[in-house]
């Protein structure tokens, strides 16, 4: 299987950005960033916000698209967290300059078939804390694996972090993603998976008369029994 990847020209340490400034987040704040749609299901943002609440020094970044939640959970947001969360909706292009604001990452949902958003966020260097379901730790493999469904589990480890493990992690993730969803890299495994394919002999079946007559006899039977069901 060739996954998903991430352009390391755009997500990569060090991009400059301003959106602490433009957002009013003090320059020393710990800063937590999810990327997903504001919504209930899925993302479940509510868990997010109720988690790093729970965290005293913590501010949390909301990067997404709105949906009929959104404006239940920003009002959530507002009452638990006041001027410690900022919600926003970016193009592309901008996310890496909100990453670049970061501290950590994480995201509430239960299970993602890939979830892009962790690897563009291990791209920029940010420690990434996501649900120990089997696909996410297949796909981020160097991360802090937590049960996303019991309330207090997000908390804790962001409560309990420890500094070192973090800047372990960062180094970690970006050497996996190099390694493993780097675009160029992949551009070379697809390439590599085309020349096999096109190496490959292949043997097509021949098209004798006994297979053309069972064609023709399935193709007829095909039509005649759904008039019969009429």
């Amino acid at each position: 299987m060739i996954p998903h990847g991430v352009d390391m020209q755009r997500f990569y340490p060090g991009v400059q950005t301003d959106f602490r400034e433009v957002h009013g987040i003090p320059a020393d704040a710990f800063v937590v960033i999810s990327v997903g749609t504001i919504c209930y299901w899925h993302k479940r943002m509510d868990y997010v916000i109720r988690e790093v609440a729970a965290v005293p020094d913590a501010w949390l970044v909301i990067v997404g698209q709105e949906s009929p939640d959104s404006a239940a959970i920003k009002a959530l947001g507002n009452d638990l967290m006041g001027d410690r969360i900022v919600f926003t909706t970016l193009p592309h292009d901008d996310l890496p300059k909100a990453y670049a604001a970061a501290d950590v990452f994480t995201l509430g949902s239960l299970f993602e078939t890939f979830g892009i958003v962790y690897i563009e966020a291990m791209a920029m260097g940010l420690p990434v804390i996501c649900s120990n379901h089997p696909n996410q730790k297949a796909i981020v493999k160097e991360g802090v694996f937590i049960d996303m469904e019991h309330p207090g589990n997000l908390a804790a480890a962001l409560n309990g972090r420890d500094q070192k493990q973090f800047d372990d992690l960062s180094k970690n993730g970006m050497r996996v993603v190099a390694e493993n969803y780097d675009l160029k890299a992949l551009k070379r495994r697809y390439m590599e998976e085309f020349q096999r394919i096109v190496a490959t002999e292949t043997s097509l079946p021949s098209y004798s008369l006994p297979l053309k007559l069972k064609a023709n006899l399935t193709n007829m039977l095909g039509k005649i029994l759904p008039l019969r069901s009429q």
